[in-house]
C-alpha cells in the first residue's frame, strides 16, 4: 500500500473512532442538574435595641433571607418569654427574604438582656441558627465598675476603689450634680469627687477595723430629682493574721442529714500557730483537728449535725500564738431557725456546740 493510502486510512479510522465516542457519549450518558434546596441567610452583627427603663418593651426588626433556590420554611422560637416575636413562621420564597418584628420587656435595672432567637428551617445545610438579639435597661445612675469587689485582702491593709457614677443615659452629671450616697455598713468609707471631666467618681475604702472573713455591704446612691436609688455591693475576704482555705465551707448534707468538710488553717508567715486554745461554732457543727500541732499547716474537719442552719455562721479558731482567731464562714443547706453564735468555749481539739 502506498503512503498515500496509509494516511488516508488513519484520517478514516480517526473519523470513525470520533464518531463512535460521541454517539457512545449521547446514548449512555445523563445530563443532571443539581437539586433545589433552601439556605438560611441571617444578618452578620447581633440587633442591639439600644437603652431603655424597667417595663419598656424595646422594639426593632432583622431580616431572613432564603439564598438557595426553594422555598424555604422557618419556625423561631425566643430563649425566654419576654420577647415578642412577629412572624413566629412562615415560608420565603427563592431569592427572597422576610422582616421579623422582636420586641423585648426590660426588667433588671443596669443590666443587660440577652436573647437568643433559635430559627429552624427546611435548609439541609443548616437545619438549626441562632440569632442574637440584645437590649439595655438603664438604672436611675450607670456605674462602672457595678460592684467594689476587693477580692482578698490583709485586715488593716488600705484597700480603695473608684467607682465612674454617671446617668441613666452614660452621660458625666457635672460638677453640680449633688450626689448623694449612704453606706449600711459602719467599715464602708465613701467620698465623693469630680474629675477635670465633668465625671463623678465614688471612691469606696473600708476602714482598718473590717474585721477578718467575708465582708459584704452596700451603698446606695441618688441624685435630688430621682425617686429611687441605686445599690453598689461592696464585698472582700479579709484575711487576718491566720489563713483559712477555704475561707467559706457549704455544708451540703447527704441522706442521712449530714455533711462534712475539710478547712486548712495556717499563718502567712510560716509560723507555728500552737495549741488550740478554744474553738467558737454554731449549734450543729462539730470540729476536729485532723493533724497535730507541729503542722504549720493545720487540717481541721467540720461536719454538720441534724440542728444546723442555713444562716451565714461562722467558726473562730483561737491559737496560743495568735492573738487574732481564724475566722471560717460556714453556710449549711438544712432550714430552720437562725442560731447566733454561742460564746462559751473550751480548749480541746473536738468541740461540738
Amino acid at each position: 500500500m502506498s503512503v498515500k493510502g496509509l494516511r488516508a486510512t488513519s484520517l478514516i479510522l480517526v473519523i470513525l473512532g470520533s464518531a463512535a465516542l460521541t454517539w457512545f457519549a449521547l446514548r449512555f450518558t445523563t445530563k443532571t442538574h443539581p437539586r433545589a434546596h433552601s439556605r438560611i441567610g441571617i444578618p452578620d452583627l447581633p440587633l442591639s435595641l439600644a437603652r431603655g427603663r424597667a417595663g419598656q418593651v424595646l422594639d426593632g426588626s432583622f431580616q431572613l433571607r432564603n439564598n438557595g433556590t426553594a422555598p424555604l420554611d422557618y419556625v423561631l422560637t425566643p430563649s425566654c418569654g419576654c420577647s415578642e416575636l412577629n412572624p413566629r413562621s412562615g415560608s420565603i420564597p427563592p431569592a427572597g427574604f422576610q422582616d421579623v418584628h422582636v420586641g423585648i420587656r426590660l426588667a433588671d435595672e443596669g443590666a443587660e438582656k440577652a436573647v437568643n432567637i433559635s430559627i429552624q428551617t427546611d435548609d439541609p445545610d443548616h437545619p438549626t441558627v441562632t440569632y442574637l438579639v440584645m437590649a439595655y435597661c438603664t438604672a436611675p445612675l450607670s456605674l462602672n465598675p457595678p460592684t467594689a469587689n476587693f477580692g482578698s485582702i490583709a485586715r488593716g491593709q488600705p484597700a480603695e476603689m473608684k467607682i465612674r457614677v454617671r446617668d441613666e443615659q452614660d452621660e458625666p452629671l457635672g460638677v453640680k450634680s449633688q450626689l448623694r450616697f449612704e453606706a449600711d455598713s459602719p467599715y464602708i468609707v465613701a467620698l465623693a469627687t469630680t474629675d477635670e471631666s465633668g465625671d463623678s467618681r465614688l471612691v469606696v475604702s473600708l476602714s482598718s477595723e473590717t474585721p477578718a472573713g467575708w465582708f459584704s455591704g452596700r451603698v446606695r446612691l441618688q441624685l435630688p430629682h430621682q425617686d429611687r436609688d441605686v445599690e453598689l455591693p461592696v464585698m472582700a475576704n479579709v484575711q487576718g493574721a491566720i489563713l483559712a482555705s477555704p475561707s467559706t465551707l457549704f455544708l451540703d448534707p447527704d441522706a442521712n442529714g449530714t455533711a462534712e468538710s475539710v478547712v486548712f488553717v495556717w499563718r502567712p508567715d510560716g509560723k507555728l500557730l500552737g495549741k488550740v486554745a478554744s474553738v467558737e461554732s454554731p449549734r450543729g457543727l462539730l470540729v476536729k483537728e485532723l493533724g497535730n500541732e507541729a503542722d504549720r499547716r493545720r487540717r481541721f474537719r467540720v461536719t454538720s449535725q441534724g440542728d444546723a442552719t442555713v444562716a451565714p455562721q461562722s467558726i473562730r479558731l483561737k491559737f496560743t500564738e495568735v492573738a487574732e482567731p481564724a475566722v471560717i464562714q460556714v453556710r449549711a443547706a438544712r432550714s430552720g431557725p437562725a442560731v447566733p453564735l454561742t460564746g462559751a468555749t473550751r480548749p480541746t481539739k473536738e468541740t461540738e456546740r
